[in-house]
């Protein structure tokens, strides 16, 4: 890796279709040491660019040579997750005060993978959310984002399971840290 060339910056609307390839790369082939082959085929279902991310200034990209190679950011809004499609609802604006802040939508490239960039973006999403003034924030992990989170410290909340269309479920952590 070429450090002279990487590059971090928030993310803009016309990243979206880099950020869906890399998304869609990083999901399908982290996740297959975790998840069953029929769990793999409906990981699309959750998969999903939240626009608000976006519009709202809290995403970020890592790019080397103008490759967006990893992202990831937090939320101000009461939604833990939502697609391009999706209605406004959980769009109100949480309270840093009393509620956390949320963690989402975390990818790095394979072939970039376990070299630090997942870290940086999470790093820059906390103090994101610390400088709004929150003071706690959660996050929804998948088996391949729990190793790096509980390394940066978070803690395992609950283990709930997201259900996919077909019925299947997909066992993820919800994890927490105080910023």
């Amino acid at each position: 890796m070429n450090i002279s060339s990487l590059t971090i910056r928030p993310a803009l609307p016309d990243d979206v279709d880099a950020i869906r390839n890399l998304a869609d790369i990083s999901v399908t082939t982290l996740l297959r040491e975790f998840l069953s082959e029929e769990q793999m085929a409906e990981t699309d279902d959750f998969n999903v660019l939240d626009p608000w991310l976006i519009d709202d200034g809290t995403y970020s990209v890592v790019l080397i040579d103008g490759r967006i190679i990893a992202s990831g950011g937090w939320s101000c809004r009461r939604a833990h997750t939502r697609g391009p499609n999706a209605s406004d609802e959980g769009a109100e604006i949480l309270d840093p005060e009393h509620e956390p802040a949320r963690i989402r939508a975390m990818y790095t490239h394979p072939d970039f993978a376990r070299r630090g960039l997942g870290r940086a973006i999470l790093s820059i999403a906390e103090a994101g959310a610390r400088l709004a003034g929150f003071r706690r924030a959660e996050l929804i992990a998948s088996g391949a984002g729990e190793r790096l989170y509980s390394t940066c410290g978070w803690q395992v909340l609950d283990r709930p399971h997201i259900t996919t269309r077909s019925g299947h479920t997909i066992p993820v952590a919800h994890m927490g840290k105080q910023l």
